[in-house]
């Protein structure tokens, strides 16, 4: 079964951010977490790809400009500032539940009762 993927990687070998979508699925993940100097590089169409933070360390921007996403529901865990968990942000099981941002840093709010 085919499924539609993609993932950011950091291509050095042009000094840019560059969307894998295509090739073994594999391959991209690793590139796409190829952190310099723990994991090696990914040679890619005759590039180098490593970790996507590298040029862009939170990509929601990719997500936003896809055609046909609505919505993107994504976590910051480089957040420096700290979000007290309280069980009443969060709505019970089953029921919907926004974020604001998205970021860490804006919590959770639960929908209207």
């Amino acid at each position: 079964m085919k499924k539609t993927y993609f993932c950011v990687a950091s291509n050095y070998s042009q000094a840019r951010e560059q969307q894998v979508r295509s090739g073994d699925l594999a391959r991209a993940l690793l590139a796409s977490i190829a952190i310099p100097g723990a994991l090696r590089p990914v040679v890619h169409d005759g590039d180098l790809l490593c970790d996507g933070g590298t040029f862009n360390n939170f990509p929601v921007d990719v997500m936003r400009d896809m055609r046909g996403v609505e919505t993107v529901i994504n976590v910051d865990l480089g957040a420096r500032t700290r979000v007290g968990w309280s069980s009443t942000k969060y709505p019970a099981p089953g029921r919907c539940c926004a974020t604001g941002s998205g970021r860490a840093t804006s919590g959770a709010t639960a929908c209207p009762r």
